[in-house]
């Protein structure tokens, strides 16, 4: 039994499970929405199953191409060089593994409500599939913002029977903005590493790490906005207000990650990861609760 809880958390920090709240807590602002609206709340919940899997799935795939090219990766991403029994053949199986079981709930979806469900699931597969390689020419972040925005939303309002509504949409883009900021955050400190292997991604295309860090806020400053109309609007509640308790977060990830251009300490990096993520998880939260209490 030991060994199987040390091999469960092995495989959870090997594909970075400290990153799953970001899929999780963006389904729960559709999930919000279409409850709100009388969705099929089982379903939902089946869908989270599959989109938890596509993610872990999608990070395990993007570390397998990572590591056949020898690009550098942060301390606290090196788990497979810490496991000599770990080969690119094991982390290819686990991949599949995840992969799969997401493809067998697309399969139970197509069966049980309609075949748009096919369409969306293989385009959001392609992207998964893609995404290192997109990742590598400056449009890793654009399929983000579609997996984790538009695609998201329009597939569990789909299997949970709700209308795909240009609010709905607004919301879904917004939502995908903000898991790019957590991305965003997350290349920011790979800045030196990706530049050196050639890897264009969109703050290596910026030219300076001054600029990724001033491109990073201002899409941010955009979300603030954005969530802003949408309680002028009465799209959600007033309850969206209580984001600005957030902005102190904010103030700190900035000052954190502008001493890092000058002190690029990896041992740093989960610490600012782990504030960018709880940027975007209380504003998921946030706007999950405003749905609600509209």
């Amino acid at each position: 039994m030991n060994d199987l809880i040390l091999k469960f958390k092995f495989w959870v920090k090997a594909s970075r499970g400290y990153s799953l709240p970001m899929s999780l807590l963006s389904f729960l602002v559709v999930f919000s929405w279409c409850v709100k609206e009388g969705g099929k709340i089982s379903y939902g919940l089946v869908a989270l199953l599959g989109i938890a899997f596509a993610h872990l799935g999608t990070n395990l795939f993007d570390d397998f191409i990572d590591f056949k090219n020898n690009v550098p990766k942060q301390e606290a991403k090196r788990t497979y060089f810490q496991n000599s029994n770990i080969t690119l053949k094991t982390i290819f199986f686990a991949t599949f593994i995840c992969f799969f079981i997401s493809f067998v709930i697309g399969i139970f979806f197509i069966y049980k409500v309609r075949i748009e469900v096919l369409y969306i699931s293989l385009f959001t597969g392609l992207l998964c599939a893609l995404y290192p390689k997109l990742n590598h020419i400056s449009l890793g972040e654009v399929a983000l913002i579609l997996t984790f925005g538009p695609n998201l939303f329009y597939g569990v309002s789909l299997v949970m029977g709700v209308d795909f509504s240009l609010e709905l949409f607004i919301i879904s883009l917004l939502v995908g903005i903000l898991t790019l900021i957590l991305l965003l955050a997350h290349a920011f400190m790979d800045f030196d590493t990706d530049k050196e292997v050639n890897k264009k991604t969109l703050l290596v295309r910026l030219g300076t790490k001054e600029r990724a860090l001033n491109f990073l806020f201002l899409l941010l400053a955009i979300c603030y906005v954005t969530l802003f109309y949408l309680i002028f609007a009465k799209v959600i509640s007033p309850f969206g207000v209580i984001s600005i308790f957030t902005l102190h977060l904010v103030v700190r990830l900035y000052k954190y990650l502008k001493d890092y251009i000058v002190t690029p300490d990896s041992k740093l990096f989960l610490r600012n990861f782990i504030i960018a993520r709880n940027i975007v998880s209380l504003l998921d939260i946030i706007i999950s609760i405003a749905i609600l209490v509209r």
